[in-house]
């Protein structure tokens, strides 16, 4: 490499680890980190069991590899738990870089590597013990590679994308679809070059037999009925809305200006990554058909959002280049943070409620026989330490189950935590009634999001408040 890439994928390098190694083990864990804590003990130690603790570990084995692998390096505390989250976020960063830098396109390489650095969310999953930055980092490995392999047009470059492919989906099931995702990219790039891409598929095809045999034979099983009871209730409107809103709306106007004239311009890697940024759209729209859609789960597909979107302000940048480089880098960077507020944010909470602050003030306060009550159990339990069950409640009556708990007699902690809406009103109408309100733990941030937390003491009865109403 040329001393001026050396110093650009340094210095990505640096703009993305900042965010993600800062106050890494500031956040307490949340439900999915006390989970992946569970099951990464559950893999390493070979549970067979049909418990969802022991089957997700099995499903996705590479990610627990690595989580089992870098917990006996790192520690299992808040801090060592997600270093190896944020060693792969930096690093996806750089491939990024690496792999869109090529004759002609270094403004569009250094600006989609920024916008990656930046990107709240992903920043978010650098810093959250789960397995979305593994299949992510794979992904885009894949999808970097069959654009690499797209423009020299080279097969062994589509079996390093396909090869790939098969490393997220041993972290995340459903990136298996971006086989799909290339395929149909690599065929619209043979229609632009009038080439024939057969030599181009067949890498394609291979993983696509092997990831079909792979889940007839071990997965289908693991799989049967996963999620089966979730509650989020997307629909393919609201995750196309939220696989938006997660890139920030001024970033996702970059990617449909970078679009619109990736489209324009008819050369085979650039209607690649048009077809990619449809795959993006086109798993937040079918994913939730078919599946318990969780909005992260197109994470590993938004390169196809973030590439467009880096071709945008590469143009911004080379168009306004001939009136003097400050002028063109300024106006490039301020492109580049329209997700500041959001990222600024993350850097006040974690983008996750302050369950141990909850839990801690609860221990300091509770008396011998006191009740601890939770709509994450999970995580209080984990930030309790204490021998007694803590009773879980969740779905849309927590405040009907709340008055059946207050039939039995003592003293009852009740910890719930709430987004922008908060608390649905006839569970605050039922707490205001018979509960003092003890704590909220909360930052406020500078965008829309909200993440609070509020401990309320019934003690049988009514009893002054310490705090005002939420």
């Amino acid at each position: 490499m040329t001393g001026s890439r050396w110093l650009i994928l340094a210095a990505v390098l640096a703009l993305a680890a900042a965010p993600r190694f800062a106050r890494l083990g500031a956040w307490p864990f949340a439900g999915d980190e006390v989970a992946t804590l569970a099951e990464a003990d559950a893999f390493s130690q070979g549970d067979t069991s049909d418990t969802p603790i022991a089957r997700l570990p099995r499903a996705i084995p590479l990610a627990h590899t690595i989580h089992s692998a870098a917990h006996a390096v790192f520690g299992r505390d808040e801090f060592g738990a997600r270093v190896a989250m944020a060693l792969f976020g930096t690093a996806t960063v750089g491939l990024a870089f690496l792999l869109l830098d090529r004759p002609g396109g270094r403004p569009r390489a250094v600006a989609t590597a920024v916008l990656i650095a930046l990107w709240p969310e992903h920043v978010f999953h650098s810093q959250y013990v789960r397995f979305y930055t593994p299949a992510t980092f794979f992904g885009y490995a894949a999808l970097l590679c069959g654009a690499v392999a797209i423009d020299r047009w080279s097969a062994k470059w589509m079996w390093a994308a396909a090869g790939a492919v098969l490393a997220a989906t041993l972290c995340h099931t459903v990136t298996a679809a971006l086989t799909g995702v290339i395929g149909v990219g690599t065929l619209a790039a043979g229609r632009a070059c009038r080439c024939s891409p057969v030599r181009l598929l067949v890498p394609l095809c291979v993983a696509a037999v092997s990831l079909g045999v792979f889940y007839v034979i071990y997965l289908r099983p693991l799989l049967a009925g996963w999620n089966s009871d979730a509650q989020w209730g997307y629909t393919s409107t609201r995750a196309l809305l939220s696989a938006v809103n997660m890139l920030s709306w001024p970033v996702a106007l970059l990617g449909g200006a970078g679009f619109v004239l990736l489209a324009a311009d008819r050369t085979r890697e650039n209607w690649y990554w048009v077809t990619v940024a449809l795959g993006w759209l086109g798993a937040a729209a079918v994913l939730p058909r078919v599946i318990a859609f969780h909005p992260a789960y197109v994470v590993p597909f938004a390169l196809g959002a973030l590439v467009p979107a880096g071709h945008a302000v590469g143009r911004i940048y080379t168009a306004l280049r001939p009136s003097g480089a400050l002028p063109a880098w300024v106006c490039s960077a301020l492109a580049c943070c329209g997700s500041l507020p959001s990222l600024l944010s993350h850097e006040l909470d974690g983008s996750r409620p302050d369950l141990r602050t909850a839990t801690q003030y609860v221990a300091a306060n509770r008396r011998p026989g006191d009740r601890v009550v939770a709509a994450e159990a999970d995580v209080v339990t984990y930030y309790l330490n204490s021998p007694e069950v803590v009773i879980g409640v969740t779905g849309p009556d927590i405040a009907g189950r709340l008055a059946e708990l207050a039939k039995a007699p003592g003293r009852m902690w009740i910890i719930l935590p709430s987004g922008r809406a908060g608390l649905p009103p006839p569970l605050i109408a039922w707490l205001g009634r018979n509960c003092a309100h003890e704590l909220r733990a909360r930052k406020t941030r500078f965008d829309y999001l909200d993440y609070c937390v509020d401990v309320y003491l019934y003690s049988g009865g009514t009893k002054p408040s310490l705090l005002p109403d939420p």
